[in-house]
């Protein structure tokens, strides 16, 4: 009771500081945590990380010092800034909204067949005619398919995403074997969940790992004060037989920086005991970590088209998975994690992002007065 009481109290603190109903808990739990769990930072530079907006791990990850610090966006600051897209984040937030926002670029999305709420099941724009609204009709098309997504609506980091395959008359989840019955209860428990074309990653691509998609992300801003939108920072996810069906970083997968002038990735890292450590090879298939993402030029033509076609979300992380003859948006996410992408590039080192995050900052505390 107590807890819960205390809670309340610093919520209602921090949200007269200005940090957002989702974001005030959010901020307070993870500072608790941060402070419990991470071992490799003493007490004097903990506090020091907090005096200066950061979460204490972070002194590891990105090497803070009194120098060096002012390059990188502070964690607290960053939170305060939620929603930076304001009204407009709902529609890329909500990945269903998302496809009809986005019809006029239609071939670079996944196809989109059915959306399941508590045992209903409605066709989506892509689903072929022939298909019905019942649980035999997904299981038709996989058949058809042979691999089928199926993605939580608002889930983010991997959550809520499932492998649907079929292969030699057998019915799989995440490459898990399972029975016909299994799979119709699966299918008929799920709320809110969407079910999408598979997508395979470019072959270049899958010799580094073929198992997983193999996540480009990129990030990318329109400040309507400086002109034209611009890409400031990009990177590319590798999952392994560690980290599982996604390439989440924290669980043994690895993240490479992509290079904007050319699309080279190189630079790999993964986390080891709260640090990101160098690597080389993948550790699974010995491929070299390196190589030149497919498509590179296209895929900034076109996400420069899309911030213009909705210049009124001003802020996007693309999650791009390459294809062998093109690429397709998985996900744009309103308020991106930057861990990973200030490993590579620390957001307040470029003017550009400097700029637009300082406005952010001053229109927030006009609204805070």
């Amino acid at each position: 009771m107590i807890r819960k009481v205390m809670m309340k109290v610093l919520i209602k603190i921090m949200r007269k500081k200005g940090y957002s109903s989702y974001f005030a808990p959010k901020i307070i739990k993870e500072t608790i945590n941060d402070f419990k769990n991470t071992k490799n930072v003493n007490f004097r530079r903990k506090i020091w990380a907090y005096k200066k907006g950061f979460f204490s791990s972070n002194i590891v990850k990105y090497g803070l010092n009194d120098e060096n610090y002012r390059d990188y966006m502070p964690d607290f600051d960053y939170y305060k800034l939620h929603p930076i897209n304001g009204q407009f984040g709902k529609w890329i937030d909500d990945k269903m909204t998302l496809k009809y926002i986005l019809r006029e670029f239609n071939e670079y999305l996944p196809e989109y067949y059915f959306y399941l709420q508590k045992g209903k099941i409605t066709k989506l724009i892509d689903c072929p005619e022939e298909y019905g609204n019942e649980v035999s009709s997904i299981l038709n098309l996989l058949e058809n398919k042979r691999n089928l997504a199926v993605k939580l609506i608002a889930g983010s980091l991997g959550e809520g995403f499932y492998k649907l395959s079929y292969k030699n008359k057998e019915y799989m989840i995440n490459n898990e074997v399972v029975s016909l019955e299994y799979v119709v209860t699966f299918l008929s428990d799920l709320n809110n969940y969407t079910i999408t074309e598979y997508l395979f990653s470019h072959k270049d691509i899958r010799e580094i790992f073929p198992e997983t998609a193999n996540n480009l992300r990129v990030m990318l801003v329109n400040d309507e004060t400086q002109k034209n939108p611009k890409i400031t920072g990009s990177f590319i996810k590798f999952g392994t037989k560690k980290s599982g069906m996604i390439e989440h970083v924290w669980a043994g997968g690895i993240f490479c920086k992509v290079d904007l002038n050319t699309g080279n990735f190189s630079s790999a890292r993964t986390m080891e005991d709260g640090e990101f450590v160098e690597v080389l090879k993948h550790p699974d298939t010995n491929t070299f970590l390196y190589g030149t993402i497919p498509y590179w030029s296209m895929i900034e033509e076109i996400l420069l088209e899309i911030s213009n076609y909705i210049p009124q979300v001003r802020y996007m992380g693309f999650d791009i998975i390459i294809t062998d003859d093109s690429f397709k948006i998985i996900e744009i996410n309103s308020h991106q994690g930057i861990n990973l992408m200030q490993a590579f590039y620390p957001l307040m080192k470029c003017d550009y992002n400097t700029k637009f995050f300082k406005r952010l900052r001053n229109e927030k505390s006009e609204v805070i007065k």
